[in-house]
This record gives C-alpha cells, sequence and structure tokens, in this order.
C-alpha cells in the first residue's frame, strides 16, 4: 500500500531530473524552466469515453462509404444499356467484316488453284490400254487412293 503513495521529497527529485534533461535539450528560444506536464483532473470514466468515442468515430469514418450503396436511377440505366448496344453492334460489324475478308481470302485462292490445277491439252496423254485386263486386289486399290499424312 505504502507503493502508491509518492513523498515530497520523491516529487522534488524527479522535477529536478527533468529539469536537467529540459537544459540538455533546450533551445535557445525555449522558456528556462520546463513547461507543467498538463494533468487530466477528470474522472477515468470521462477519459475512458472520450478514448471509445474517439475509436468509434474513426470505424464510422472508415466504413462510411461501405454504407452509401444505392441503386442506378432510369437515365443511369438507358445510358448503360445504350453503351452495351453500341459495343455489341460494333462487335457484330467487325465479326461480318472479318468473316468478308476470310470468304475473299478463300475465293481468291480457289481462283488460284485452280488456274495452277487446269490440265492442258499438251499434259494430257492416252493410256495406252492393253488387251489384258488385270484382276487388281480391292484392297491395294483403296490403299493407293489413300493419302499419307506427314508426321
Amino acid at each position: 500500500m505504502a507503493d502508491r503513495f509518492v513523498s515530497e521529497k520523491e516529487l522534488d527529485e524527479a522535477k529536478k531530473r527533468r529539469q536537467e534533461e529540459w537544459e540538455k535539450v533546450r533551445k535557445p528560444n525555449d522558456p528556462e524552466e520546463m513547461p507543467k506536464e498538463e494533468v487530466d483532473n477528470r474522472p477515468l470514466y470521462d477519459r475512458l469515453k472520450e478514448v471509445r468515442d474517439r475509436k468509434q468515430a474513426e470505424y464510422e469514418e472508415e466504413h462510411r462509404f461501405r454504407n452509401m450503396v444505392r441503386g442506378l436511377d432510369a437515365d443511369e440505366c438507358d445510358f448503360l444499356s445504350g453503351v452495351e448496344i453500341f459495343k455489341a453492334k460494333q462487335d457484330l460489324e467487325k465479326i461480318k467484316e472479318e468473316k468478308a475478308l476470310l470468304s475473299e481470302i478463300d475465293r481468291a485462292q480457289a481462283r488460284k488453284n485452280a488456274e495452277e490445277n487446269v490440265p492442258s491439252v499438251s499434259n494430257l496423254r492416252v493410256k495406252p490400254n492393253s488387251g489384258i485386263a488385270h484382276k487388281e486386289n480391292k484392297q491395294a486399290a483403296i490403299l493407293r487412293m489413300a493419302v499419307k499424312r506427314k508426321t
């Protein structure tokens, strides 16, 4: 119980120590004596209530924007749907244009292949038909028509 009470002598010693520390860190334009510590004489309940209220206010400030959710009004909905329709039309036009270009490329390539593969009269030869009819193996005929892919 004696630990809770402080004698006048101990208070004076603590004050002298603080004054010596003040002299070490004091600047020329600071006062000679160390400023007195502010003593809060309010009851503990009031001090704790102030701290609790301050923390509650900070919490509410942080979470204030979370509670500000609102729906879209009619004008905003109309605008956003218009933007969506516009983008859909642009995408559709782009797809149509790509398809048209691809079909044009396919047609040009087909024409080029057709021109290259047209047999000329000089290339046409008649195979001499020998009088003997060969009996061919059906399996061999099927394999001759097969195309082997390069791997």
